[in-house]
This record gives structure tokens, C-alpha cells and sequence, in this order.
């Protein structure tokens, strides 16, 4: 999942190094940069759900149909919502053709379900 992201580790090496202090970054390496900033500051990450996402931005279709799928899918109350969501097999859904994490459709099942014995009975 992208919150455990190595961010020195996936940009440039100028900014690795914290030498791109001029004010020609992209916009990308401005905002690892505010990041890195944030973090030795010891300010926290905040996230937030797919749903708090979708009321912020009540006009954004994709962002409801995120929260949509998120909230039927037992929200966060496993770490595999996504694969999940991209595995959907409720197929009757007006927004099953148009979910997230498609992608992740016909890939294995996650360990941490399979182990749990949950998968098994579906």
C-alpha cells in the first residue's frame, strides 16, 4: 500500500539530497519536499477514507464511487479492501463496471485472508 512509500527512495537524486532548493521543481518535487519537511518537523500524515474524501468533494463522482465501493466492502475492517473491491463479484451493481482497483482483479488472494479461513467458505 502507498502510506508505507519510500519517498527518497522513489524520486531523483538531486532531491534525495535535498539539493533541489531552487524554485523550478516540479510540482511533484515540491510536494516531497514539503513532505520530507513535514515528517523531520514530526508533524503526522493525516488520511483520511475514501468517504471523508467524497464529502469534501460532494461534486466528484469518482471519489463517491470510491466511497461507494469502500463502504460495501466492510470498510477498513480488513487490510485487504482493495483486492477486495477490485474482486467484486456483485455483479448486479450499477457501479461494478465502473469500481477501483481493477487491476487487482484475477490476482491471488491476499495471505492475511486466506490464513483467516474467511476466503474459503466464498
Amino acid at each position: 500500500m502507498r502510506a508505507n512509500l519510500d519517498i527518497q527512495g522513489d524520486t531523483p537524486s538531486d532531491i534525495k539530497t535535498g539539493s533541489a532548493d531552487s524554485g523550478d521543481q516540479s510540482p511533484l518535487a515540491a510536494a516531497r519536499q514539503k513532505l520530507r519537511e513535514q515528517h523531520a518537523s514530526g508533524q503526522k500524515t493525516v488520511r483520511r477514507t475514501p468517504i471523508e474524501k467524497s464529502r469534501a468533494k460532494p461534486g466528484s463522482l469518482r471519489l463517491a464511487i470510491n466511497a461507494m465501493c469502500w463502504q460495501c466492502q466492510g470498510e477498513d475492517a480488513d487490510p485487504c479492501v482493495e483486492w477486495r473491491i477490485g474482486n467484486c463479484k456483485i455483479d448486479g451493481c450499477a457501479l461494478h463496471p465502473q469500481r477501483p482497483y481493477q487491476r487487482l482483479q484475477g490476482k491471488p488472494t491476499p495471505k492475511s485472508l486466506v490464513s483467516g479461513g474467511e476466503e474459503k467458505g466464498r
